[in-house]
């Protein structure tokens, strides 16, 4: 039997209504302002994607993974091929890497998001010596078609060193970059990052502050 297509596999959704009916924002917000972690574990339920993807009443979790190198305050970057599963961000950059929570995620230690996460990574990424979890907030976007029907949460990958590769074919480019030169690729003649990776500049600045105080 053939493995199903991407878009008729079952992912983990959430109802727009349960996931942020008192706390609608646009943005980042970090792990500790309010818990969607237990949002998500307490009303998540299966659709199958291609469902989903055209049905704004739930959003679909999507387990990040952002590698930071703290010793030169760099976050690792890729740019996003054809093959990739979201065919609306071809093209684009970011520093958000990562998909969807499928059904084998219910298995193995931890919570569906951590499992989530860890086969993520695992699948994009090659790195020697993987940091423990550590969830760093939470991303929602409602401005375009892509971002309003899924809701990212991050976890922060630091790193002392540059030592990551990309494992995944459908991502070229991998590299460390300065915030500053991605926010040169957020502005014309580039304008070529995705609006997540927009949106984690600044708490990434804010990160790398905390990080260089607690090291003075």
């Amino acid at each position: 039997m053939s493995p199903l297509h991407k878009l008729d596999r079952n992912i983990v959704v959430v109802s727009r209504e349960r996931l942020l009916f008192d706390d609608e924002f646009e943005g980042f917000r970090t792990a500790n302002e309010l818990d969607y972690q237990s949002r998500i574990l307490t009303s998540y339920e299966w659709m199958r994607r291609r469902d989903a993807e055209s049905d704004p009443r739930y959003k679909q979790p999507i387990c990040c993974a952002i590698v930071v190198n703290r010793s030169d305050e760099t976050v690792f970057v890729a740019q996003k091929l054809k093959g990739s599963s979201e065919s609306r961000l071809h093209g684009t950059w970011s520093c958000c890497i990562g998909g969807h929570i499928e059904e084998e995620d219910v298995a193995g230690e931890g919570t569906i998001l951590e499992q989530g996460f860890l086969r993520e990574r695992d699948e994009e990424l090659i790195l020697s010596d993987p940091p423990p979890v550590q969830l760093f907030g939470y991303l929602n976007d409602d401005s375009s078609e892509v971002s309003k029907v899924h809701f990212g949460v991050m976890y922060l990958v630091a790193l002392d060193s540059s030592d990551c590769r990309l494992r995944d074919e459908t991502l070229a480019h991998g590299s460390f970059q300065t915030l500053h030169a991605l926010e040169t690729m957020c502005v014309p003649p580039h304008n070529v990052v995705d609006d997540w990776a927009r949106f984690m500049i600044a708490p990434l600045k804010a990160y790398f502050a905390s990080v260089g105080a607690h090291s003075v």
